[in-house]
């Protein structure tokens, strides 16, 4: 995912008008209130469904209404999406699903992440950085293509023994081919991005139905319980048991 230093705060700002600029990369997400900034020279806000992305180095002004509260992502300069960061830089406002919602409310309730950092943050922020750069129109360059192909392929079957070998000779290219493009627009591996489905879909399990541990493991492509919990405590920094034990009345 390339996010190692990724750290999420809660932020509130004076409504007097402040001007910086920073050497890390920035995302501001709305709580609540509004942030009124002005990003290079282009106005916008931070408000409802409305987010801001400021590449590193870019200077911007802000001012918060009276009553605000803000989640801060602060990502280090030397982090990879430079496709994300460069497309930001001309288009700092983004307009997100309103499902980032969700997110947004996870992320506040899990310490491990706000206030943090780590394995939950870098994950937290690649999901952030993905869903943003979709608001702002960066897949479709990849849609048509043989990696858009293997995406679509590891999203359906990725419960099953998927292989390097396998999903390159599905999708028409050589294996080296396959590691590029996965590098190059999503900055991963082929079987990591396999991972990272697994992973997603086993946290939403455990968060969102009583299903017995051993079941999900199953389920996700893991065939005994002991591999699927090392497999999830590398991933998001918990055991699956720990994991469904803090987020609300899970199980």
């Amino acid at each position: 995912m390339g996010l190692q230093g990724t750290r999420f705060e809660v932020r509130q700002y004076d409504p007097l008008a402040a001007f910086h600029d920073h050497d890390h990369h920035q995302i501001v997400l709305p709580i609540r209130g509004t942030l009124s900034m002005v990003v290079d020279d282009r106005e916008g806000a931070v408000s409802d469904l409305h987010a801001a992305a400021v590449p590193a180095g870019l200077a911007h002004g802000f001012a918060g209404s009276s009553d605000n509260a803000f989640l801060v992502v602060d990502i280090p300069a030397s982090a990879e999406e430079r496709r994300f960061w460069s497309a930001t830089g001309d288009k700092p406002f983004v307009r997100f699903d309103a499902s980032l919602r969700g997110f947004c409310d996870t992320v506040m309730r899990d310490s491990r992440v706000l206030n943090g950092g780590g394995v939950r943050a870098e994950v937290a922020g690649s999901i952030l950085v993905d869903a943003l750069g979709s608001a702002i129109g960066l897949s479709p360059e990849i849609e048509s293509g043989p990696l858009a192909k293997a995406v679509a392929l590891i999203e359906a079957r990725f419960a099953e023994p998927l292989t390097v070998q396998g999903i390159a000779r599905a999708v028409g290219v050589s294996e080296s081919q396959l590691y590029a493009l996965f590098e190059e627009w999503l900055q991963t591996s082929p079987l990591r991005f396999v991972v990272q489905q697994r992973m997603a879909r086993a946290a939403l399990h455990l968060t969102d139905t009583r299903m017995p541990i051993a079941e999900i493991a199953h389920r996700v492509g893991y065939g005994d319980q002991s591999a699927f919990s090392r497999a999830f405590r590398r991933h998001w920094g918990e055991t699956p048991a720990a994991y469904r034990r803090v987020r609300a009345g899970s199980a």
